[in-house]
């Protein structure tokens, strides 16, 4: 059944319903005990309560205005191909889909690189100039310790161009006295749809003086059915393995080295005008860090490369076809790297009520793409080009914050300055002819400032509120500075666009309002935002540039800066233990926004969607079972000069269990779309050659089991 254009404010109506009358009846029962830095579920010892996440705008991070953070257990229990994946169930999120894995994080309407992502505090940047992989798509889903979520402007002491942010910290053991303590899980999955295979090995240990941790896994995907029979390609193959060793010299003193590894390999990219040959990503980083009783000190230095092959083997473009041009088929080959070292230092002390942050962080990123096209039936090559120039960003980064707590408020300020080198080598005849204030060699730097003010203020016992304001900047891409007619992942079309290595970066101004309830055991968490976003990056048809490739739409395009773009949205998160055995929980979100340059809505924004659940738990805790439901609206405020397509609303229904069978033996079982239905998230990229929605997976049973010792 297709939800109606009221649909989802429907479901917002019945959420608010059932919420008041089970907090009235719930005011005087205790207060829920604050979740503890790390729980016995964080030490991988006892299966985790997915129901709650941890709301973070609490006096211990008044900074993090609409922050949330989760443990890696409750991450992966929504998690089977992909971390991103993720976001679609999370309270103003969604994901990009433009193939089975990979999936690009979405929060609030804002994308890419708008989104800065952190793993361990370093930064990594996509090896695909079609984003066939976003900045998180390298690390193990069984290597997660932790996920935060900033949907907003404040997360500025973790790196530059935060207009939102997500910080991945994968697992670390804590030192501990008593002797040296070994523990490890192993864990396995099946997928009937697609014939997906996926099996991880864990183990670590710690001690007084060392830890240590290893994770290694395998994931393997094929074609899977849509819900209306349709084949979808979906192939990919995953290795992958991530560790830590710490040392503690001294009782102030710690020392951690850590890496990860992995290779991808044929993966298919059905929203894509190439597949993926395979990807390559290597990291690594040391960690120093001093805390004393009120004064911490840390320093990082780290490296993340990755390398990446595209082709068109199993793609139209790849067979010969009477009456296209050329009606040969072609054999083209994109070989890319992306490659960032980087370090950061920072100082937190402890003064009375005040605690002060300053810091520094830098990184050198390097992307190089070349592409060939040759004639598939003789190997003629009939023309090379440059896709990312050779080029670098430097970003030097200095903050500053304040916070302040009293017995009933909290208040932050925080202060951030980035310097942006950007430099390009060999740039093509074409793009220095076309594209003004291009020149071989390019060089040129920019400086900019970012703020946010946050507060946290207790109204009542039973409910906190907390505002913020912030100013972000985002400097531009390489793609966006450097392409040469190559398609950008914002269109639903694989037009050919220019970039502009002139481009002014976008500052984006948002306010923030939530207020967080809790009731015994009813939390309440209601936010609304507004956002503009000036010299927002956005790209506009040029008839007096030919296109690159005679397949391509006809029109090419441009980068340039616009005039704003204007955000409103926000979200409502509602979540009840009834008894004992009973709870459920809800989300909603909702977003709209414009492009003002265009006088069109901006291009990919999700509809109004959410997630209702009603769980079942045992009397011993041992067995859980979830009934949800999975909802979207209508979307038809689409971006028409961009080609975007209106997409249908849908209702989805999952099941979903899991069984303590013995002390250290979990065995968990789902259903993802029970009825089978065929639908398309917005979001998804819609095939290139055909400008048809790639649709989801139609029925899946998967089977999963761990085993801990």
């Amino acid at each position: 059944m297709t939800p109606g254009p009221n649909r989802a404010l429907l479901g917002l109506a019945m959420l608010g319903w059932l919420a008041w009358p089970l907090a009235a009846q719930s005011q005087d029962a205790t207060e829920p005990e604050a979740a503890a830095p790390e729980s016995q579920s964080e030490q991988g010892l006892l299966p985790s309560e997915p129901i709650r996440s941890e709301i973070l705008v609490t006096a211990s991070a008044p900074e993090l205005v609409g922050a949330e953070s989760f443990t890696g257990d409750q991450v992966r229990q929504g998690v089977d191909l992909d971390l991103a994946e993720f976001f679609q169930s999370f309270a103003g999120g969604d994901a990009v889909r433009r193939g089975s894995v990979n999936l690009d994080p979405n929060i609030r309407g804002l994308a890419e690189s708008q989104v800065a992502m952190f793993v361990d505090d370093t930064r990594t940047f996509a090896a695909g100039p079609g984003r066939m992989d976003s900045e998180i798509s390298h690390v193990p889903i069984g290597s997660v310790q932790r996920l935060e979520v900033v949907k907003g402007p404040y997360a500025l002491t973790w790196g530059s161009g935060t207009l939102s942010a997500l910080r991945l910290l994968t697992w670390r053991p804590e030192f501990q006295s008593g002797g040296f303590r070994l523990q490890s899980r192993l864990a396995g999955g099946i997928g009937d749809n697609g014939n997906r295979l996926d099996s991880s090995a864990g183990v670590w240990g710690s001690g007084e003086t060392l830890r240590f941790f290893v994770d290694l896994g395998h994931r393997q995907g094929d074609d899977y059915q849509a819900g209306d029979g349709s084949t979808v390609p979906g192939d990919y193959r995953s290795s992958e393995g991530r560790w830590r060793l710490g040392w503690r010299p001294a009782s102030q003193w710690t020392v951690d080295y850590s890496g990860g590894y992995q290779e991808q390999h044929d993966l298919d990219f059905p929203g894509r005008l190439l597949d993926a040959s395979y990807f390559y990503s290597r990291s690594h980083a040391v960690d120093v860090v001093w805390q004393g009783s009120k004064r911490l000190l840390e320093g990082k230095i780290y490296s993340n490369y990755k390398d990446h092959l595209m082709n068109n083997d199993e793609k139209p473009t790849a067979r010969d076809m009477a009456g296209r041009i050329p009606p040969f088929g072609l054999d083209v080959g994109l070989e890319t790297a992306s490659d960032t070292r980087g370090g950061r230092v920072a100082w937190q002390a402890q003064l009375d009520n005040v605690e002060v942050n300053v810091g520094s962080d830098y990184y050198h990123l390097r992307q190089d793409a070349d592409r060939s096209i040759a004639r598939r039936s003789n190997g003629l090559v009939l023309f090379q080009d440059i896709v990312w120039p050779d080029a670098t960003m430097e970003n030097l980064g200095v903050y500053g914050q304040v916070v302040h707590r009293g017995s009933r408020y909290s208040l932050s300020a925080t202060v951030r300055g980035d310097q942006v080198d950007v430099a390009a080598g060999q740039l093509s005849d074409f793009f220095l002819a076309n594209v003004a204030g291009a020149e071989n060699n390019f060089q040129s730097d920019d400086s900019y400032l970012s703020a946010a003010i946050s507060s946290r203020f207790e109204l009542h016992r039973h409910w906190t509120l907390s505002a913020g304001v912030g100013r972000a900047v985002r400097s531009a891409n390489i793609l966006e500075r450097f392409a040469d007619r190559f398609p950008s992942t914002r269109f639903q079309i694989s037009a050919e666009i220019l970039g502009n290595p002139q481009l002014r970066p976008e500052e984006s101004l948002q306010f923030d309002l939530g207020l967080q309830g809790a009731y015994g055991d009813l939390l309440v968490n209601l936010s609304v935002f507004q956002r503009t976003i000036d010299d927002v990056i956005t790209f506009v048809a040029d008839s007096t540039v030919p296109r690159r490739l005679p397949l391509s739409p006809p029109q090419v395009y441009r980068y340039i800066n616009g005039r704003r773009a204007e955000y409103l949205g926000g979200e409502l998160e509602l979540q009840h233990r009834i008894d004992n055995r009973w709870s459920w929980r809800g989300n909603v979100s909702w977003t709209e926004a414009d492009d003002l340059e265009l006088d069109e809505p901006m291009v990919g924004i999700a509809p109004t969607h959410g997630q209702g659940a009603l769980r079942w738990t045992s009397g011993d805790g041992r067995l859980w079972v979830d009934g949800v439901v999975n909802f979207a609206d209508r979307q038809d405020r689409v971006a028409v000069q961009r080609f975007e397509q209106v997409t249908a609303g849908w209702v989805t229904y999952d099941l979903a269990m899991e069984w303590q069978a013995l002390d250290r033996l979990s065995l968990g079982l789902s259903i993802a779309n029970l009825t089978d239905h065929a639908y398309a998230r917005h979001l998804d990229s819609p095939n290139p050659f055909t400008g048809e929605r790639i649709l989801q997976a139609g029925r899946d049973i998967r089977l999963r089991v761990q085993w801990r010792m």
